[in-house]
């Protein structure tokens, strides 16, 4: 990753945004779930953020985007993975505080279920999965969303039009999850 963020900004001259979206999905409960649930949704994560973090301070600005899930936000299936996405909530939250003199903001956003060609909600409708349709039945929206639904808020996130919206976990979901918050 870090040869990979070098390159970036040799080619680029600068990182201006950071999106990371990474995710061990969260299966299962036991020590082996919890080390990959953190060692790649939680610690990638921070390591691409220390990365970029003073490129983004030398330059006075930056923007700085984490892929949670809704279970980060409410109880999740899992226990590693909701636990970790709430991890990344907090993250992002501490980082718009700690770096919003430097002129960086940063924010998360919060997806319900998803679903594109061969991703695990393709597949579980294709098995005709008990999961599948239960999941759905829970979707006030009654379908799953689309990668380009997460994407447009990603997109409005590193934009001017945020210029003030910092520190925010945006849900992305439908109306999936039942939280107030």
């Amino acid at each position: 990753m870090d040869a990979l963020l070098d390159n970036v900004k040799a080619t680029l001259g600068s990182v201006d945004i950071l999106v990371c979206n990474v995710s061990a999905l969260g299966a299962g409960n036991d020590l082996k779930a919890w080390d990959a649930n953190i060692t790649l949704d939680l610690l990638s994560t921070v390591r691409a953020v220390a990365k970029v973090l003073p490129w983004m301070k030398e330059a006075g600005s930056g923007n700085i985007i984490i892929l949670s899930s809704i279970p980060g936000i409410e109880v999740g299936t899992t226990q590693p993975y909701a636990a970790t996405k709430a991890a990344l909530i907090s993250y992002a939250k501490s980082l718009a505080v700690d770096h919003g003199p430097d002129g960086i903001r940063a924010n998360s956003i919060a997806p319900g279920s998803i679903k594109f060609p061969g991703g695990t909600w393709d597949k579980a409708e294709k098995a005709g999965s008990d999961r599948y349709h239960n999941t759905l039945k829970k979707i006030p929206w009654g379908r799953f969303g689309r990668p380009e639904e997460v994407a447009n808020v990603a997109v409005f996130l590193a934009s001017d039009a945020a210029s003030w919206v910092t520190g925010a976990c945006i849900p992305v979901d439908g109306a999936q999850h039942r939280s107030n918050m």
